[in-house]
């Protein structure tokens, strides 16, 4: 029981102008993925799927997500750990994907996916940036339902050539990450060999 008592309390101290801030903040972007899930559903007939990165926490941001939608019933959500294997194959089959994990994006991007991030860091924002999907990077922060719907259609109508894109600025990235491993393997390699 304490460790609850502390958390109750914990949580009531804790909560500043800035927290309050956050949580209306988190609650305008569910808001608003759940408005892009429904209209990608009755839009483009799409199926939704929620794929947690963060098992626990993510499933439970994406049933607040599902709770605010329309069209629930064309919409599921991927629950428990799975591997990453799992994931990428799972993300190579979409045929785009809407994410704020930067690993969503990576994995997507490696398939090929069309994608849409939400940047919460600039970590993500770099990504994007690199495999030539910079437009397709949107701040919460600073987001409406008018410019998010602007870049669903666009997304949808592009999905080939952002494919193409994708797949040639992935292979620039893998070259380079492989010439990278190679250095690396020199410096590291037999004690006296690498200088």
């Amino acid at each position: 029981l304490l460790p609850v008592s502390v958390r109750d309390r914990l949580d009531k101290s804790l909560r500043t102008p800035a927290v309050a801030a956050h949580e209306r903040q988190s609650e305008y972007l569910f808001s608003l993925i759940a408005e892009a899930a429904d209209y990608l559903i009755t839009r483009y007939e799409a199926q939704v799927l929620f794929v947690p990165f963060w098992p626990g926490r993510d499933e439970e941001q994406a049933a607040a997500v599902v709770a605010k939608m329309r069209n629930r019933s064309a919409t599921h959500i991927l629950r428990g750990e799975q591997p990453a294997r799992v994931l990428r194959a799972l993300l190579g089959e979409m045929d785009a994907v809407l994410a704020m994990r930067l690993h969503a994006l990576i994995l997507s991007a490696a398939s090929g996916v069309p994608v849409l991030g939400f940047s919460y860091a600039r970590k993500v924002s770099g990504f994007l940036a690199a495999v030539g999907q910079g437009d397709r990077d949107f701040d919460p922060a600073n987001l409406d339902w008018v410019r998010l719907k602007r870049a669903l259609d666009t997304l949808w109508a592009e999905r080939d050539a952002i494919r193409h894109t994708l797949l040639e600025r992935v292979a620039t990235l893998q070259a380079a990450a492989g010439e990278d491993r190679a250095v690396a393997a020199r410096l590291l390699g037999p004690a006296g060999g690498g200088g």
